[in-house]
């Protein structure tokens, strides 16, 4: 008698772990499916810039022009603008490279201002102007900027030009 309650406990213990390790199974493959598609749409992300890449420099403020050539939208999350060539200036260079949010102003070159308007780059679109407010980098020195997305994406070029032939090349940062 004891042996058959005993051969019963082993058998429904047998499925209950079964059945534990084909539901962690499907959880697996849930978590699987999510990050791949995660994946295809970062990669589906493509911005590029229009030349000359920045422009509408008005007192501590300029626009980033960008095109969505991808087939999803693009969320820029934040900017990094960063002097590699000082010429007097010393602002956004070595490590204080300046992080610019789009939702709250930042302490980003020193006056506690910095934010950017026009965040959302829908599909197709042409020559959006992503406002940058409290710094200019119309100065004389040489930075580069990166555009990061929602999904982790980098888009780059440098700022100014190197002539008036170049055209700004974005590059993807993994």
């Amino acid at each position: 008698m004891f042996e058959a309650i005993f051969f019963v406990i082993l058998i429904l213990m047998g499925f209950n772990v079964m059945t534990w390790e084909f539901l962690q199974y499907d959880i697996y493959n849930g978590v699987l499916t999510s990050m791949s598609q995660q994946d295809q749409q970062a990669l589906s992300e493509s911005l590029a810039a229009t030349a000359p890449g920045t422009t509408g420099f008005a007192g501590n403020s300029f626009n980033i022009i960008v095109n969505n050539t991808g087939s999803i939208m693009v969320t820029v999350t934040r900017i990094y603008i960063s002097n590699f060539s000082p010429t007097g200036f010393i602002r956004c260079s070595g490590s204080n490279v300046c992080i610019i949010d789009p939702v709250s102003p930042t302490n980003c070159a020193g006056n506690g201002n910095c934010v950017f308007t026009n965040a959302n780059v829908q599909v197709g679109e042409n020559n959006l102007n992503i406002h940058v407010a409290g710094l200019t980098i119309k100065d004389g020195s040489g930075y580069k900027l990166v555009l990061s997305s929602s999904r982790g994406r980098q888009f780059s070029f440098y700022y100014p030009l190197a002539s008036q032939y170049f055209r700004p090349v974005w590059c993807i940062e993994l």
